[in-house]
């Protein structure tokens, strides 16, 4: 009898992967390999007249396909069919130039307009290189600077846009997370894995909880290569940070002049 059934009541095996080979999500590379080689020796097509040992083996290396590299295991066991492909070896390019990078970002970048009684928030996501963000940045202020301010709501909302935007915009967790893995995947399929080590490094930043941690540091320790520590492209005080502040000093600056004259106004006539 062969279990051929691709679902899994096990949130770390969504398609069964595991239970195909029989064994638990927590197992080893080797026990994994071991497990692999058992089965395959059982159900081959060639040692196995069954009707349903063919289809029982391509199953099994479908399993051992995704589960013997422990970056593509990491993404299968912690998303499974959400986010990204845990199969994908392409690098994802930034939205905006289409450059690949090592160290993108998703974002989330937030702008507000406001007519009278009208006000309409909304926003661009994607994923972006640093110079991108930073012009994305500028642009979703500016517009917002513009355009904000000019209803009830849009007092209120227009803050808040301008503010999370000065912070380098929203960085959803599970989407960074998600796409750093697959960019640590996309280049070490292509020899780099000195660099795929760097960027699980920096996804640890973006892990929801220890068993993501724990998952990056079993799985740096498993790569084995050297200690590489990138350069942070995503510093907080960019070039994009000061521009965005330039309209709120220059509000400071207009408001400290008129204060400064009315001072002098109310002196001179007190």
């Amino acid at each position: 009898m062969f279990s051929l059934h691709r679902d899994s009541t096990d949130q770390r095996d969504p398609k069964g992967y595991y239970a195909a080979l029989g064994v638990d999500p927590s197992a080893d590379q080797a026990q994994i390999k071991a497990a692999f080689r058992e089965q395959a020796k059982r159900v081959h097509p060639d040692h196995n007249a069954n009707p349903a040992a063919e289809e029982a083996f391509q199953r099994i290396n479908e399993a051992y396909r995704v589960l013997r590299d422990p970056l593509r295991r990491l993404s299968y066991t912690s998303f499974g069919d959400s986010g990204l492909p845990a199969d994908s070896a392409r690098p994802m390019p930034c939205s905006r130039c289409g450059r690949v990078s090592a160290q993108p970002r998703f974002l989330v970048f937030h702008q507000v307009r406001s007519f009278l009684l009208s006000t309409r928030s909304s926003s661009e996501s994607g994923i972006f290189c640093p110079a991108c963000a930073g012009r994305a940045a500028l642009s979703a202020s500016a517009l917002t600077w513009v355009q904000g301010w000019w209803g009830p709501a849009g007092l209120v909302l227009s803050p808040l846009a301008l503010l999370r935007n000065l912070r380098g915009g929203t960085q959803p967790k599970a989407q960074n997370f998600t796409l750093l893995l697959n960019q640590a995947r996309a280049f070490a399929a292509r020899g780099r894995i000195d660099v795929a080590r760097g960027v699980l490094g920096q996804a640890k930043v973006f892990a929801q909880g220890s068993q993501d941690v724990d998952s990056l540091d079993s799985l740096i320790e498993a790569i084995g290569a050297p200690p590489r520590r990138l350069k942070n492209q995503w510093k907080p005080l960019s070039r994009a940070f000061f521009l965005q502040l330039l309209p709120l000093l220059g509000l400071f600056g207009v408001l400290a002049s008129v204060a400064l004259v009315a001072g002098g106004v109310l002196r001179r006539f007190g």
